[in-house]
């Protein structure tokens, strides 16, 4: 049974559907591993051991009667911990809003259920799915390097995909927060079109620029979880990786990709250039919009919303909150109808310019970070001295298009540690992302599981 953790989802279901693999041995399997390896990865909010194995007996039985099996059948998954889920708490990473019952569970939960899932845990978020984690709880580790930012929000959803603690993980973006923990993690993560997995069941931090999405090991992977959670493909067929050439055309800005990246970073780009021109794509010089003053635009909206959404909580349990959501709310607290007015009117500009790139292609390659995975101290020492426009650079005219964006691996620094980049695509175009996703992937082949947790 070498492996049977690093299996991707559509082999495991697969082999449970068949009777190769009983989804119970698999859960009970997982759990041991989960009980050795999490006291030095923290990946997790909550473990739900007895939902599990009661979920995995039920899909054996349901094997064993002769019945259908679903896509997922067996396969145990997480989900970030502030998705909610029948049976199992969500605490939202904070301590104020422990228990948080949003009144039933989220439709994304409900689906993968409803495919065959096995809900695993939850994974551990920063509080609130805002920029740090509470100081009252541990922060996942990296599994690639103890030392390494795991990347935020979705940061235990990135250690427990990265750790084969689950065959993927739901997380949650609203300027980056699925794409960060890919990139430090060395897992592949969607911020699907938004909209396109519904937000019902899921703690708010801006509605207006969050997406629920999932992160897995593989393109393959992502792109069945995405399948079974969106809304906008209920009832059409699965993806399937392309065949002959790649007819797509990809926007390429030399400038965007080269000014004040890091080295390996530009150039990890322009080999994904060569290879996807090899593969059949047409390659389209472009300029891409810069985010400039649009990033403290989205950080008002963002402020404003967060406010909003804590108001039965903050200010009356202040001493509850950490000091970097505290700060957050208290901004938002500030801001009148006529600043999220302008805010709103230069973010819309900022979303139609970006958005009418597509117009010309399919694809648009780009960085998620300036540079490689920084240190845990060095990303701290970043924000407080290069601000957040840096950090959102890449990552959030995506979140305010709305437009699909997948995170690829990219490579490893000197330590070990990995990074990545990024595909864009236009709203709906998840399917042309994976394509080109597949191809770079089978081009430059990555571990499954960070080798040091390797099964």
């Amino acid at each position: 049974m070498g492996g049977i953790f690093s299996a991707s989802i559509e082999r495991t279901a697969a082999r449970i559907r068949c009777g190769e693999l009983g989804a119970r041995d698999l859960t009970e399997r997982l759990l041991a591993r989960i009980a050795r390896l999490e006291p030095a990865l923290h990946a997790h909010a909550t473990i739900t051991a007895e939902l599990a194995l009661e979920r995995a007996a039920a899909i054996d039985a349901d094997r064993a009667r002769g019945r259908p099996l679903g896509p997922l059948a067996g396969v145990p998954l997480g989900l970030k911990d502030i998705i909610s889920a029948a049976g199992a708490p969500t605490h939202v990473g904070s301590r104020a809003l422990r228990n948080w019952r949003p009144g039933g569970e989220a439709t994304v939960t409900r689906r993968l259920r409803e495919a065959g899932a096995v809900l695993i845990g939850k994974h551990q978020t920063t509080e609130a799915a805002c920029g740090a984690h509470h100081p009252s709880l541990a922060a996942p580790c990296n599994p690639w390097h103890a030392d390494a930012w795991t990347g935020v929000s979705s940061s235990g959803s990135g250690v427990a995909v990265a750790a084969a603690l689950a065959f993927g993980s739901f997380g949650s973006d609203t300027g980056g927060s699925i794409r960060f923990p890919a990139h430090c993690c060395g897992v592949v993560g969607l911020k699907p079109s938004h909209g396109a997995i519904p937000l019902d069941g899921v703690f708010p931090l801006a509605p207006c620029f969050d997406h629920v999405g999932p992160l897995a090991r593989s393109v393959g992977d992502v792109a069945l979880l995405w399948h079974v959670a969106s809304a906008a493909v209920a009832e059409a067929p699965a993806w399937q990786p392309p065949r002959g050439r790649l007819a797509l055309r990809v926007g390429y800005d030399e400038a965007w990709c080269g000014e004040d990246v890091a080295a390996p970073v530009a150039a990890a780009l322009r080999e994904a250039v060569s290879t996807l021109r090899a593969a059949g794509a047409t390659i389209v010089p472009l300029a891409i919009p810069r985010l400039g003053a649009q990033a403290d635009d989205w950080l008002v909206l963002t402020a404003r919303a967060a406010s909003d959404a804590h108001a039965a909580t903050y200010p009356a349990r202040a001493s509850d909150y950490g000091p970097a959501l505290s700060a957050l709310l208290d901004y938002g607290a500030t801001l009148d109808a006529a600043a999220m007015a302008r805010a709103s009117e230069r973010v819309d500009d900022y979303a139609r310019r970006f958005g009418g790139l597509f117009a010309a292609v399919d694809v648009l390659l780009s960085p998620v970070l300036h540079g490689l995975t920084p240190s845990r101290a060095e990303a701290a020492r970043q924000m407080r001295s290069a601000g957040l426009r840096r950090f959102v650079a890449y990552t959030a005219p995506a979140n305010l298009s709305g437009c699909p964006t997948l995170s690829l691996p990219g490579g490893c620094d000197a330590l070990g540690v990995p990074w990545g980049y990024q595909l864009v695509g236009r709203r709906g175009g998840e399917a042309l992302l994976f394509d080109a996703g597949h191809v770079l992937q089978q081009a430059r082949p990555w571990p499954a599981v960070a080798p040091d947790f390797a099964d």
